[in-house]
């Protein structure tokens, strides 16, 4: 929870969130003393603005204007920047063409019967 209230308030979230909870406000305020349709327009036109609409401009704007702070961590390399060489050696022996003549065939039987532990 505290990681998400965290993320929240460093991507500015919070503000969204408080100018949301204004503007049901001030519907609910307003649809009391005027029909929806009124209701709705004094909400969203901008010249009808409750306090914590003022808070939440003025906020925003001293968000704006503050510098931003850049934190310098290490960073970490867990990959290798550059891929190990790969090393070919010349051999004399022909390449092999399938797996029968790469792997000679077992020429013993296995014993009978098959040993047993001790």
């Amino acid at each position: 929870m505290a990681m998400v209230l965290g993320l929240t308030f460093s991507l500015g979230a919070h503000w969204a969130v408080l100018q949301s909870v204004a503007w049901v406000s001030m519907f609910v305020t307003y649809s009391r003393t005027a029909p929806v349709c009124e209701a709705l327009i004094k909400t969203f036109d901008g010249r009808h603005p409750c306090g914590l609409c003022v808070f939440v401009a003025g906020g925003k704007k001293a968000d704006d204007q503050k510098p931003q702070q850049v934190v310098n961590t290490p960073q970490l390399d867990l990959f290798l920047d550059t891929p190990a060489p790969i090393v070919l050696l010349e051999t004399d022996a022909p390449p092999a063409s399938s797996f029968q003549e790469c792997w000679e065939p077992r020429a013993e039987r296995p014993p009978s019967p098959p040993p047993r532990i001790g």
